[in-house]
């Protein structure tokens, strides 16, 4: 059975255990899969073991590995609350431009961080909570003008430069409607063929560690949820959450660039091609999964 990103699946918990990095987690069993939860995303939660909790599928990755959090801590997702500002730190992106690291807190006794960049004048503000990103929830400010950029809102924007930035490497500069400079990762989309003077769809994906806007360029050939052919390249041997091996299937994509297949049928043959749907594009990269034919 394939378990899809953002499926809600019951997993029965076994068992609470002991991982090598000595932190402890909990054994969760699902369709004869098993699964190491971590304990902390549980710990408000009743946990009575041998039975089952409905958890929440955040991430299939490209070795088949699969994370799951409760799917009770999303119910919030959606949701408006106030939130005080603790304190705010002044920053710098890669390009130096200055924003503000905002630590909140909220009526729920909530914990989250924002970044902005305009100066915080109140003391409190409505926020709409958009998603949890590794157990991190990201915020929304209700007020449309302390808000120039929102989690997956698509913007167009000018590529102007090419330079060499300390910690990432080659990248893209490049300005949108605010006349504000940005960076994308040129390494990541080589493949993509963008060049100075081109203009880009991109999807913003939050901030990376340094601050900087994450922008995601709108793939040229393929398309989220939308269903290809893929040239098959081999097997590659591998062990899901459990340590169990399992293999994953290697393919090339129309743009020169390999992807691979997880959860593939158990009787499964190497064929010439195979039909795969695309599930998630990350950093130019391609999440495949399998589509019977």
């Amino acid at each position: 059975m394939i378990i899809q990103e953002g499926a809600v699946i019951d997993v029965k918990i076994v068992k609470e255990i002991l991982l090598p990095s000595g932190m402890m987690a909990l054994l969760g069993q699902y369709n004869q899969r098993s699964f190491i939860l971590n304990k902390n995303q549980f710990e408000n939660l009743e946990i009575v073991f041998g039975k089952t909790i409905a958890c929440h599928v955040d991430k299939v990755n490209c070795t088949g590995k699969i994370y799951l959090s409760p799917y009770k801590s999303r119910s919030l997702i959606g949701s408006i609350e106030e939130f005080s500002i603790l304190n705010h730190e002044v920053v710098q992106d890669s390009l130096n431009n200055t924003k503000y690291l905002l630590h909140l807190l909220g009526n729920s006794s909530l914990k989250a961080q924002h970044i902005t960049y305009i100066k915080p004048i109140e003391k409190s503000q409505n926020y709409i909570i958009r998603d949890i990103n590794k157990s991190k929830y990201i915020l929304e400010p209700l007020d449309s003008a302390s808000c120039n950029y929102k989690y997956e809102q698509e913007i167009e924007v000018d590529i102007i430069d090419k330079k060499e930035i300390q910690i990432l490497g080659e990248c893209l500069i490049v300005a949108d409607h605010f006349n504000r400079k940005h960076l994308i990762s040129y390494s990541k989309f080589r493949h993509y063929n963008l060049n100075i003077g081109d203009t880009v769809k991109c999807r913003i994906r939050g901030f990376d560690k340094q601050h900087n806007l994450k922008l995601e360029p709108s793939n040229p050939k393929y398309k989220l949820g939308k269903t290809y052919s893929f040239e098959t390249i081999d097997f590659i041997d591998s062990t899901d959450e459990s340590n169990n091996p399992t293999k994953i299937l290697r393919v090339n994509d129309c743009l020169g660039m390999q992807a691979t297949i997880v959860q593939l049928p158990s009787d499964y043959k190497l064929t010439k091609n195979i039909t795969a749907k695309v599930y998630r594009i990350n950093n130019g990269r391609l999440y495949l999964s399998y589509e019977s034919t």
